[in-house]
Parts: C-alpha cells; sequence; structure tokens
C-alpha cells in the first residue's frame, strides 16, 4: 500500500536481553541534541530509555535533511531474545507543512478541472498541469529524503544490535 507520507515499519529479533540493548543505543544517541555537533561519535539524537527510543539519524557535515526519518521504537522481551519494534515516520513539523502545500496545490487542481468543466479548456489545463506536475515533483522529493536515510538507519540499527 503506498501511502501519502512515506514511513518504514519493521520488527528486529535480537539475541540479546533488553538492557543491553539501551546501553548499545545509548552509547551511540547523544542525548543533548547537539545537531551540528561534528566532533561527537554518536550516531543518533535523542532519548533511550527501558522500554524504547525515540531518535534521529544525526546529519554529516552540518547537513540536515528535513525529511530523515524519526525511528521510535519499542523494546520488548526476556533475558536472552528482545524484539525491537521500530517505525519511522517524517517529522511532525514536515508533515504540517506538506499538509498545507499539498492542499493549496490540491486547491489549484481542483480550480483548473473547474475551469475544464466551465468550458475555459486553456485556462483549465495549464491550472491542471501544473499542480499535478507539482504533486509529482513533492512526493519525489519526499521520498529521495526519506528513504535512502532511513534504510541506512535501520541498516546501522541491525547492525548495532545484532
Amino acid at each position: 500500500m503506498i501511502h501519502f507520507f512515506p514511513r518504514l515499519d519493521c520488527r528486529i529479533r535480537v539475541k540479546k536481553c533488553s538492557q543491553d540493548i539501551c546501553s548499545i543505543l545509548e552509547s551511540v544517541t547523544d542525548p543533548r541534541g547537539e545537531w551540528f555537533n561534528t566532533d561527537s561519535a554518536a550516531v543518533f539524537v535523542g532519548k533511550v530509555n527501558s522500554s524504547g527510543f525515540k531518535i534521529v539519524p544525526k546529519p554529516r557535515n552540518g547537513y540536515r535533511n528535513s525529511f530523515s526519518p524519526v525511528i521510535e521504537g519499542r523494546i520488548t522481551g526476556g533475558k536472552n531474545v528482545a524484539i525491537v519494534d521500530v517505525k519511522m515516520r517524517l517529522h511532525l513539523f514536515a508533515r504540517i507543512f506538506l499538509v498545507v502545500w499539498f492542499g493549496g496545490v490540491g486547491y489549484a487542481l481542483l480550480a483548473g478541472i473547474l475551469g475544464i468543466m466551465a468550458g475555459k479548456l486553456s485556462e483549465g489545463i495549464s491550472f491542471t498541469i501544473v499542480p499535478i506536475l507539482l504533486i509529482v515533483f513533492g512526493q519525489g522529493l519526499i521520498r529521495i529524503g526519506f528513504y535512502p536515510p532511513a534504510k541506512q538507519a535501520l541498516r546501522r540499527l541491525e547492525e548495532m544490535l545484532t
């Protein structure tokens, strides 16, 4: 199923206890949220506790991607085996901005369709082609900005935890 906003859900089975998983994640997470501190060896920025985590991949070279995923995880399990449920979503402010932006583009598309129905074919076509191109461009931009960092962060999580 294709979602309007990109998302990635997965489950990682780990042959470690939940305390070991938390200590591993805490060792690679900067809790202070210093985004542009390149001296730190942290891979993620965020919070880790015994029941789960909420982290974001740390940007490299001072470049911050607004479409990079917010990674939320829940850790469950026993002494020898734990399950980490991972959900990756866009940041809330990015989603709010995109709803407003796509709403405006959708309004222009609707105006173009109504223009065509009213008999103003030349004006209506331009009011439909441009919004359609903007919707395709916006969806491509979001997905190109989300999925590569999300897959890289998932790979890093799996390498660290397994």
